[in-house]
């Protein structure tokens, strides 16, 4: 009943649709992309070709189409597949059978989640450099502990012990807007700076998470992860200074 009038668009609503369709088109790993053409291509002869104004949508990690339509594929039908992976500390790229479970967006990234056979448990791998995919003739039982923890912190989790914890994390003034906007504030100081609490599930993803800060974000607790937050700190140090070309 809602569908029974064609929907009407503004010119400005049109140009904006246009627009997110050219800016998903290629990017999503689905299946039938050219469902996304087509509804384009009627959305245009709305509003005409002339009338039609170009803008830059900026630089975006991409995956190319074939691979992701292998992977949605596998995903969707619980098929085994071999991907070629570039992995980026090694410099190198290495061919792994795995088993996908689910495809999932990161706020940086398309990601696959996987069980991967050769490491023998769950992988996560970003699409972008996943460089070739094959669907190999065979097909996988679901794997209950295979789960979407690393990149959905505050999710929901099938294992009570899974569930999300809180962390207190010192933010300075540089970044304390942002990260106020994104979890409740428990403290905030005169000069700025406010005490985040930040739910995780997953005590890598934390420690990542307040790494990329680069010092403007600091760990109160749980005390038990300092000595990780300064362990992967100290690592990258050490690769910049191994390789100062490419600071």
């Amino acid at each position: 009943d809602q569908f029974s009038r064609p929907a009407r668009l503004s010119p400005l609503e049109a140009k904006a649709l246009l627009w997110a369709l050219d800016f998903v088109g290629g990017r999503l790993p689905l299946v039938g992309e050219e469902s996304l053409a087509s509804a384009r291509a009627k959305i245009e002869d709305a509003v005409g070709h002339e009338s039609s104004t170009g803008v830059e949508l900026g630089a975006v990690q991409t995956a190319s189409e074939s691979v992701g339509t292998a992977l949605a594929r596998a995903v969707r039908e619980d098929q085994v597949i071999e991907i070629d992976y570039w992995t980026e500390s090694r410099g190198e790229v290495t061919t792994r059978v795995i088993e996908p479970h689910m495809l999932m967006n990161s706020r940086d990234a398309w990601y696959l989640v996987a069980h991967c056979r050769k490491a023998g448990e769950q992988r996560t791998f970003r699409l972008d450099r996943i460089r070739g995919a094959t669907a190999l003739d065979e097909h996988f039982e679901r794997r209950a502990e295979v789960e979407a923890v690393p990149y959905q912190p505050w999710g929901s989790s099938s294992r009570p012990d899974a569930l999300a914890h809180i962390a207190r994390v010192w933010c300075s003034p540089a970044i304390a807007r942002w990260l106020a906007e994104e979890h409740p504030s428990a403290e905030r100081f005169s000069d700025g700076s406010i005490i985040a609490e930040i739910p995780y599930a997953s005590e890598e993803w934390l420690v990542k998470e307040i790494t990329k800060h680069g010092g403007e974000a600091v760990l109160h607790a749980p005390e038990a992860l300092r000595a990780g937050v300064a362990g992967y700190a100290e690592r990258i140090i050490a690769l910049y200074a191994a390789a100062p070309a490419r600071r």
